[in-house]
């Protein structure tokens, strides 16, 4: 029962359904509480709940000091016997410094959030996880990103063109091991990125050219057109807050490429996704970005 329950905890926390991993942790607690679990079983059960609790903390509520609490509850022994949790763990702890840092404006908290992600991603490299080290890359390549904007790097450290030769690796594992088939978090990185560090589609093409790792498209409409495409299938299972950054990120790059036709259906898309939204402060920001991009629309 509790297998079954963490797994369906880790599909809603994934899909980002909040209310469903709720009850899924309620459930799972009463396990813990009242379940005849073996010692050993128990711990590391125990661990996985405060891990997924702490996405809730952060995820639902957009909490991240509590859910550095819940992190900083794992028995560290639990973590050590574990190379997935202790991923896991290290992972979204680094998620949460960097929410921090920002909020904060703490170098030594950002400092603190880059080593959290590299240590869980050596640890799924040594581990031979290849869909943890595919995560555990991502996000340290958005963090970077996240963390140069807020300027909390210094300048001699890593910058955007590190930040995304980690995602270009993240890119490669995922196509070589077909990972992430249901999400568009890589490429809404990505198109962030490039945005940040104003590189058009032929330099971010050479950048990935010399990793060895060659962008099949010819510009950042094509590229997310395919991206798009590739998982239509299975665009239900895409959170819709997921949907709504990337259809409005790809608006952004059509305009910029002189495709205002294209961008325009974005932006519409992008209006019909937002209002899908529960949370009120995510579906207004989306909407009123979308009424930003409007005359841009209509000017190009």
């Amino acid at each position: 029962a509790a297998a079954l329950g963490l797994r369906r905890a880790r599909i809603a926390r994934r899909l980002g359904d909040w209310a469903a991993l709720q009850d899924e942790l309620r459930e799972l607690g009463q396990t813990l509480n009242h379940g005849r679990l073996p010692r050993l079983e128990r711990r590391q059960l125990r661990a996985r709940v405060a891990i997924l609790a702490a996405w809730h903390w952060y995820g639902s509520l957009g909490q991240a000091a509590p859910a550095l609490d819940k992190l900083d509850e794992v028995d560290p022994e639990v973590l050590a016997s574990d190379s997935t949790l202790r991923c896991d763990h290290g992972n979204l702890r680094g998620i949460v410094l960097r929410e921090l840092a920002i909020a904060r404006g703490d170098a030594a908290l950002a400092t603190q959030s880059l080593a959290s992600l590299g240590d869980a991603l050596r640890g799924a490299s040594l581990a031979g996880l290849p869909d943890a080290l595919q995560v555990c890359a991502a996000n340290l390549s958005n963090t970077l990103g996240q963390l140069v904007e807020a300027g909390l790097l210094p300048a001699t450290g890593p910058g955007i063109e590190d930040a995304l030769r980690w995602l270009l690796l993240s890119d490669a594992l995922c196509a070589r091991w077909q990972l992430g088939r249901s999400s568009l978090l890589n490429t809404i990185f990505l198109l962030r990125l490039a945005a940040l560090g104003r590189l058009d589609f032929a330099a971010l093409q050479r950048l990935a050219s010399a990793q060895g790792l060659p962008l099949p498209a010819a510009s950042f409409n094509e590229l997310a057109a395919q991206r798009w495409a590739s998982c239509r299938a299975r665009h239900s299972q895409i959170p819709a807050d997921q949907r709504c950054a990337f259809l409005l990120l790809w608006a952004r790059h059509a305009l910029d490429e002189g495709d205002a036709f294209t961008a325009t259906d974005l932006v519409r898309q992008a209006r019909l996704q937002a209002r899908k939204l529960r949370d009120e402060e995510a579906r207004r920001r989306y909407l009123d970005e979308a009424e930003t991009l409007m005359p841009h629309t209509r000017r190009a």
